[in-house]
C-alpha cells in the first residue's frame, strides 16, 4: 500500500515537473504577483487531467492520504477556470479561506512542489523566485521561506527542506 501511494506521489511529480518547466516564466515575470497560486495550479492540474482521463488515484490521494477535502470538492471550479484563470482563482481562494489556505500550503509541502520550482530553475532565476514567492504568499500561510531553505510550519515545530542552492 505505502509503496503504491509513493509511486502515485512519484508519478504525480514528475507531472509537476513537466508543467512547471512550461510554466517556469510564469513564475518569475508575468504572473509574479500570483506565484503561490500558480505553484497550487501546477501542482493541481495533474490530479485534474488524470480524472478527466478516468484515472482517480491522485484525487483519492488528496483526499485520504493528504486529508485535503475543501480543495477536492472545488476542483471543478479550478478546471473550470482553465490554466489561464487557475492561478488567480486559487491564490484569492488562499487569501479569502483559511481552510483552503491550509489544505493548499499542504499540497505544496507534501508535494514538494517549491522544491521542484526551485531545482526547475537557472541559478540566478531561483533568487527572483524567491523573492516573488516570498512577497506574495497568503498572509496566514504556513509556509516560511528562509534565505536558503523553505520552512514549512507543523504542529510541532518547522521542518527544513534544504535547497542546497547557496
Amino acid at each position: 500500500m505505502v509503496d503504491h501511494k509513493n509511486k502515485t506521489i512519484q508519478k504525480w511529480q514528475q507531472q509537476i515537473w513537466t508543467r512547471l518547466l512550461l510554466w517556469k516564466d510564469k513564475l518569475i515575470q508575468s504572473g509574479t504577483e500570483i506565484a503561490y497560486g500558480t505553484l497550487c495550479a501546477v501542482a493541481l492540474f495533474p490530479a485534474l487531467e488524470a480524472a478527466q482521463q478516468g484515472d482517480f488515484s491522485l484525487l483519492t490521494l488528496l483526499m485520504t492520504d493528504f486529508g485535503v477535502n475543501l480543495i477536492a470538492h472545488q476542483i471543478q471550479a479550478v478546471k473550470d477556470a482553465g490554466e489561464a484563470d487557475a492561478p488567480r482563482l486559487l491564490q484569492s481562494q488562499a487569501e479569502e479561506n483559511p481552510e483552503i489556505r491550509v489544505e493548499l500550503d499542504r499540497i505544496l509541502q507534501k508535494l514538494d512542489v517549491i522544491e521542484l520550482a526551485r531545482g526547475s530553475m537557472k541559478e540566478e532565476e531561483r533568487a527572483t523566485f524567491f523573492e516573488q514567492l516570498k512577497e506574495n504568499l497568503p498572509q496566514g500561510s504556513t509556509l516560511r521561506l528562509g534565505k536558503r531553505s523553505v520552512f514549512v510550519k507543523g504542529d510541532l515545530c518547522y521542518s527544513i527542506i534544504n535547497t542546497g542552492d547557496g
